[in-house]
């Protein structure tokens, strides 16, 4: 059937991608967490991770979802259809913070069972970041490659 955002798209501007923020979060999604694609054809905004299947379809069990930046709300006297909190394993967190920020707020040893070892302590020396854990097209990068790149 025909998709949502394409039956949508007058006034579905763009589609958010929303991972869980747990330990269990894949590493494809734990990169792609509240970043924007265009709402009919998937096209990465302001970044370059491919959409692939798509949130919650992207791998088998993937528990990822999608919401919907929409158009015009200004003209129904709303300013934002933002909600201020979402989930996460810790509780209630902001709407904007994304996995890289909350995996910073997390005990080291939570941040290298996500990571692994030698990846958490760079993640908080601030030698990586998340992203830098990742290829262009959001390869998680062995320890061998990520060697090669500090």
């Amino acid at each position: 059937g025909e998709q949502f955002e394409t039956r949508n798209a007058d006034i579905i501007k763009q589609v958010r991608w929303l991972s869980t923020l747990d330990f269990r979060t894949s590493e494809p999604c734990r990169l792609r967490d509240n970043l924007l694609y265009t709402a009919v054809d998937h096209k990465p905004v302001g970044h370059s991770y491919p959409w692939g299947a798509g949130a919650g379809q992207f791998h088998w069990r993937c528990r990822s979802t999608r919401t919907f930046v929409t158009k015009g709300w200004k003209e129904y006297g709303i300013d934002s259809f933002t909600p201020a909190e979402r989930a996460s394993l810790s509780g209630q967190v902001p709407a904007t913070m994304d996995y890289q920020t909350w995996l910073r707020k997390q005990p080291a040893a939570r941040q290298n069972e996500v990571l692994g070892v030698e990846r958490g302590k760079l993640f908080r020396s601030g030698d990586l970041t998340l992203d830098q854990m990742y290829s262009a097209r959001g390869k998680f990068l062995t320890l061998d490659e990520l060697r090669k790149r500090l």
